[in-house]
């Protein structure tokens, strides 16, 4: 930040977090050309956390939301002094894109479907006919776990989540899944978090839980 910057004065909210985000979004809208942010972008990003460290300072931390749906993995932290002058930012959002071309990038394979792909890259077999949705728990859906064919079982209900994954220019629509499954014989697990495409089930990220 500019070392001129001073704490943005945003008047009486109800906690002390409320005040840390107001002022961290403040400066976000103050450095937006300098961050290549739009004014949409700020307000539609959302706060996972917002706390003083101990006695220092303060984190205020922005994942970034298009069209009500996260971007996977792009994410903002401002950096707050005890007084509330603004420090630092690290991160960046996606802004490559155009908003009106999200609606017409619709979500072609379901939360099931994207199981069953991430399952066979995995080098199993999964007909996503046999998941059935359980549970929707805030952005998450649950599913049941079948039994499986080979040497593995689902050692909890594999889950997903809608995302979009940022392409150059483009925003893809996709789903993050997690699976957990173990061993039958020798009782190993495997733990991965992937990102699939919902677009062509391709796999776009992948993760070892473990």
């Amino acid at each position: 930040a500019k070392t001129n910057a001073k704490g943005a004065a945003v008047g009486a909210l109800a906690s002390e977090r409320d005040i840390l985000i107001a002022r961290a979004r403040v400066h976000l809208r103050d450095e937006a050309k300098q961050l290549q942010l739009s004014q949409k972008l700020i307000d539609d990003a959302q706060v996972f956390d917002a706390q003083y460290n101990g006695d220092g300072p303060a984190v205020v931390r922005f994942r970034q939301y298009a069209g009500g749906t996260e971007v996977f993995y792009r994410s903002l932290n401002v950096l707050l002094s005890r007084s509330g002058k603004p420090i630092a930012v690290s991160g960046y959002f996606a802004t490559d894109y155009k908003p009106a071309a999200l609606s017409s990038a619709g979500f072609t394979l379901g939360g099931a479907q994207a199981i069953s792909k991430a399952w066979g890259n995995l080098g199993g077999v999964l007909n996503a006919g046999s998941l059935s949705l359980l549970k929707t728990k805030g952005a998450w859906q649950q599913f049941s776990t079948p039994v499986l064919a080979g040497n593995y079982h689902f050692e909890r209900e594999p889950r997903v989540k809608k995302v979009y994954y940022p392409r150059p220019g483009a925003l893809e629509p996709a789903w993050v899944v997690e699976i957990f499954a173990r061993n039958n014989q020798r009782g190993g697990l495997i733990a991965y978090s992937m990102v699939v495409s919902a677009m062509d089930g391709s796999i776009l990220n992948r993760k070892n839980l473990k």
